[in-house]
Formats: structure tokens, C-alpha cells, sequence
């Protein structure tokens, strides 16, 4: 719900087609209200109403930051030649091998 404090208060006519543009827009009123924005009759306040919709962009962002590796790198080892596959799977196998191997043959 918005508030807003006027100097005076705005005619009807404005409201009415404020409401008009709102609805046509595809703005939903707040339930159980029928207008959008109605004027308070004893002070030049102004009451916008609206149900607002959830927020995608965290959503979509959040969707992109997990899945966009994944699939730029699923996509890039099917391109990269097989020699290639299989020397960087042999330095991953030897940055877990070699501390093991350390610890194994470590003297006490």
C-alpha cells in the first residue's frame, strides 16, 4: 500500500483513468479493494493498492550463477579432443594422489 500526501486533493477524472491505465496494464487490485487508487475524502491523500508480483531476477540469477558452469563445462569436454580429456583427468587423479602418497610414506 502507497501513501501519498498531497497538496490538494486530485479530481476524480484522474483517478478514474489512473485506475483505467493500472488495470489495463495488468496491475491487480489489493483483495477486497475494487480500485487501484482511490482518494481519501477527508484529507489530499492519495491510496495506491496493488498486489505486487514475486521477483524474478534473484530467481533467474540464481538459476544462472548454479546451472551456467555446469553446462558451459559439459558443453566444452564434449568439444575438447580426447588427449586432451585424458591429461586433465590424469592431473586431477595426481592432486589427490600425491598428498596420499605423502602421508603414506611419511617417516615417523
Amino acid at each position: 500500500m502507497l501513501e501519498l500526501n498531497l497538496a490538494e486533493s486530485p479530481q476524480a477524472d484522474v483517478l478514474l483513468e489512473l485506475n483505467r491505465q493500472l488495470l489495463n496494464l495488468g496491475v491487480s487490485p489489493w483483495p477486497g479493494y475494487r480500485d487501484i487508487a482511490f482518494a481519501d475524502a477527508a484529507q489530499p491523500k492519495v491510496y495506491v493498492c496493488w498486489i505486487k508480483g514475486i521477483a524474478w531476477t534473484p530467481i533467474i540469477i540464481g538459476i544462472l550463477i548454479t546451472l551456467l558452469p555446469a553446462i558451459i563445462g559439459g558443453a566444452l569436454w564434449l568439444l575438447v579432443p580426447q588427449p586432451i580429456k585424458d591429461m586433465i583427468t590424469m592431473m586431477g587423479l595426481m592432486t589427490v594422489m600425491l598428498p596420499i602418497m605423502g602421508m603414506v610414506t611419511k617417516e615417523k
